[in-house]
């Protein structure tokens, strides 16, 4: 029988129309059983031969043969046969499948890459925006109440006086009660707190003892940053849209304001409150 392009890199000799097939070796020939139940998947999809002769095939020695000519059809690889001998060429097992797909992962991850970085610079925007906001809320222009008349000023004054009723409450005493003198700048919103009754000895002891502690001085600061924060609320209640304005509260042990013992600024262009504390003195 004459061979061709039938062959099975070399080793399909002979008619494959019978049941069993013969392989001839230098020193023996033995015949196979051949069975052509089988299926063939070309890059995960069914793939049938149409050509008879070019069926895959497997052995009762449970080997399994597709013919070379056929991975002509299949666009796998080219054969030829010439010489007794079969030369296939152009061998791809896939490779351009495999260089498709990793040019479309390249492609998508490049996409992907452009839009994080989309994303950060417009990030960084609103960020700026945020921060540019932030400035344009609290710094202090220098003229909160310019332009506001001195008996403007005064009638402002008096509406803090009446309407400021905080109370202290701190590690000092339970209940810190004040009487509030008001004044205004074109920047700034000054107050004086007097007791409603002068500090007793055991009061200035108390005090003092508290400033000498390291911990009980840290819990007072805690809590005189607490009866600021009201203050400056309350204050914003009755200043209306006056915004901008730097505070200042001294708080005093007699009635009379000659003993400061508490220097508390708010400072409207940091939005930071400040605090420094004097020991009572008799």
């Amino acid at each position: 029988m004459k061979y061709n392009k039938k062959i099975v890199a070399g080793i399909l000799a002979a008619s494959m129309c019978a049941g069993s097939i013969a392989f001839a070796a230098p020193a023996m020939t033995r015949n196979i059983g051949v069975n052509y139940n089988l299926k063939l998947k070309v890059n995960g999809q069914d793939y049938t031969v149409d050509d008879e002769n070019q069926r895959p095939f497997k052995t009762s020695d449970g080997r399994a043969y597709v013919s070379v000519a056929s991975l002509n059809k299949m666009g796998i690889a080219t054969s030829t046969y010439a010489d007794n001998t079969v030369t296939i060429k152009n061998v791809v097992s896939g490779s351009s499948d495999l260089q498709s797909q990793l040019n479309a992962v390249i492609a998508q991850n490049n996409s992907l890459m452009t839009t994080n970085n989309n994303l950060l610079t417009e990030n960084a925007k609103l960020k700026a925006e945020i921060e540019t906001l932030k400035g344009s809320s609290s710094t202090n222009t220098g003229d909160a109440f310019k332009g506001t008349s001195r008996s403007e000023k005064s009638d402002l004054a008096k509406d803090i006086q009446r309407e400021l009723d905080t109370r202290a409450y701190s590690i000092f005493q339970r209940s810190q009660r004040f009487e509030y003198a008001a004044s205004l700048s074109d920047t700034k919103v000054s107050l004086e707190l007097t007791p409603y009754d002068t500090w007793t000895d055991s009061d200035i002891s108390s005090w003092n003892t508290i400033l000498d502690s390291s911990s009980k001085y840290d819990t007072l600061e805690e809590d005189y940053e607490e009866f600021t924060e009201e203050l400056l609320d309350e204050l914003s209640d009755i200043l209306g849209d006056y915004k901008g304005y730097d505070v200042q509260i001294q708080i005093f042990s007699d009635s009379s304001a000659n003993k400061l013992v508490a220097d508390i600024e708010y400072r409207a262009s940091k939005d930071k409150v400040y605090l420094d504390f004097d020991k009572a003195v008799k």
